[in-house]
């Protein structure tokens, strides 16, 4: 069962946001990797596999990282679709790192500021410690199953129903 509290810059979707300010994390799974466009204010998602050509009208085709994570704010369990290439950038420079390595092994802070065109991300990887009993808990009771953001045919217009949140 997924905790869901109400916070004014929460998503209760089941979904992690990134929000002005400080967001602390702790990245709980390997990604799934693909890539998305919108047409029409609709996300289109697809396996890395399956790379499409999007349509005319549509934005740009993104690389798409999904994990699962804890999100420290509102200590839930959420599903973070990853779009931002600035901080996949830094994710890739800590992951290859010798001081840090795997994500999963300590919390990051990604502060953004700005907003609109001017939105800025910092990303900061916090001292390494072990998963605690509670977060490893509410991870083990999730239901979000990563491989499903790419099995509606690219839509996202099932979010919900699709994570079993």
């Amino acid at each position: 069962m997924i905790k869901t509290i109400n916070f004014p810059d929460y998503t209760p979707s089941g979904f992690f946001k990134l929000t002005a300010g400080e967001n602390k994390l702790r990245i709980l799974s390997n990604p799934e990797f693909g890539y998305e466009y919108w047409l029409n204010k609709k996300p289109y998602r697809f396996a890395h596999a399956n790379k499409p050509i999007p349509p005319a009208g549509a934005d740009p085709l993104k690389p798409l990282w999904v994990f699962k994570v804890y999100d420290c704010k509102t200590n839930t369990v959420n599903l973070w679709e990853l779009s931002k290439p600035s901080i996949q950038k830094a994710l890739q420079s800590l992951i290859e790192s010798e001081s840090w390595g795997d994500p999963t092994g300590y919390p990051i802070s990604i502060t953004v500021t700005g907003s609109g065109m001017d939105t800025r991300y910092a990303v900061l990887p916090l001292p390494k410690e072990p998963l605690s009993s509670e977060i490893q808990k509410l991870s083990d009771e999730s239901t979000i199953d990563l491989s499903n953001i790419f099995n509606s045919g690219g839509t996202g217009s099932k979010r919900n129903t699709e994570f079993n949140l």
